[in-house]
């Protein structure tokens, strides 16, 4: 938001800054240069030739190399670190596990039975659902404690992954779902804990944007202009990054082709529907 207006974060002179020190820290070999190609298996596969030596990762995957490769990369420790501060000296980081899985429910015109559908959809978001959803089976995957959900020992001491065997068993899943953070703390070892509490003691972590419900004629106007405008602007960045684009020189035009892909279109709607739900 600038001024009460919704612009997209891609298109201000501070992602143009963001661009430029990017791909001066890419040419000098500071980034990897297989960023784009790598994939998913990038920390292992780094970290493991002892080639790694920052990354930006979630705390309990990444802090779990220090005893994974122990041996293999004798002396490792990855610990958190602040967010850098921007030029105002304020230090804040986006990305936070969600208050609600990131995905969603959907029926098709030729579901039967709409009633017990959302009667389904309602009980994940019951309490009972949301322990079914993040913790698995009462006496089976977990004990209350307290008064708190607790994996037994063998679902954490378990040859594979907390997240792979709830996976294995219909929870933690990509539906929509009310997320719980302690079933991940649970799992999460000593210098991970540390750094959530210095992000949490910091206050960094900013609260997420849980997006705007669209009316129809909106959301058409929305999917008809944005798939394009995103793709334009990954592929722009990523040549930004390389090198083989200028984002100094690109600027104007960059801007103007965002304009002729419906960009204005795509943040009027979204205004519209923000406006409608927020205020």
């Amino acid at each position: 938001m600038d001024g009460g207006r919704i612009k997209h974060p891609y298109t201000g002179d501070n992602y143009r800054t963001g661009m430029r020190n990017i791909a001066k820290w890419y040419a000098e070999g500071l980034i990897d240069k297989e960023v784009f190609t790598r994939g998913a298996r990038s920390r292992e596969v780094l970290l493991g030739n002892n080639q790694g030596g920052m990354t930006y990762d979630w705390f309990a995957s990444t802090a779990s190399y220090n005893t994974s490769l122990k041996d293999k990369v004798p002396g490792l420790k990855f610990m958190a670190v602040e967010p850098p501060a921007s030029p105002s000296g304020k230090r804040i980081n986006e990305n936070r596990r969600s208050r609600m899985r990131p995905d969603g429910w959907a029926m098709t015109v030729n579901n039967k039975h709409p009633v017990e559908t959302i009667k389904l959809f309602d009980f994940y978001f019951s309490p009972q659902g949301r322990l079914l959803s993040n913790f698995g089976v009462a006496g089976v995957h977990y004990d209350m404690v307290d008064g708190k959900p607790r994996y037994k020992p063998e679902i954490l001491n378990g040859k594979a992954p907390v997240n792979t065997q709830m996976w294995e068993i219909g929870a933690q899943i990509p539906i929509g779902f009310w997320q719980d953070y302690e079933y991940e703390r649970q799992w999460t070892d000593q210098i991970a804990l540390q750094g959530i509490d210095l992000y949490e003691k910091g206050n960094f972590l900013i609260d997420e944007f849980l997006g705007v419900s669209m009316t129809v004629d909106e959301r058409q106007i929305f999917d008809r202009h944005m798939p394009n405008i995103q793709t334009y602007m990954l592929e722009t960045m990523q040549a930004w990054i390389l090198g083989s684009r200028n984002v100094d020189k690109d600027w104007e035009g960059y801007n103007a082709q965002l304009k002729k892909l419906g960009m204005e279109q795509v943040l009027a709607v979204m205004q519209t529907a923000y406006e409608r739900q927020y205020r």
